[in-house]
């Protein structure tokens, strides 16, 4: 299905969309999808890259704490 994000985490609801280091945006498919997801109360993270990813992950776990 056009949007849905490329990772999911399902034991904590965690959707990730990766985006390339530069120029990597959403498409309005993906925004849906990102807005859908909130709205039923799950986690959507937008990760610019492999590092970006890691660090947006690692405070997500940090505020489940």
């Amino acid at each position: 299905m056009r949007g849905v994000p490329d990772l999911y985490v399902p034991e904590v609801n965690l959707w990730i969309e990766m985006k390339r280091l530069k120029g990597g945006k959403l498409s309005p498919e993906q925004r849906d999808w990102g807005r859908y997801l909130g709205e039923i109360g799950h986690t959507f993270l937008v990760c610019n890259g492999h590092e970006h990813a890691i660090e947006q992950i690692d405070a997500f776990m940090a505020e489940r704490s």
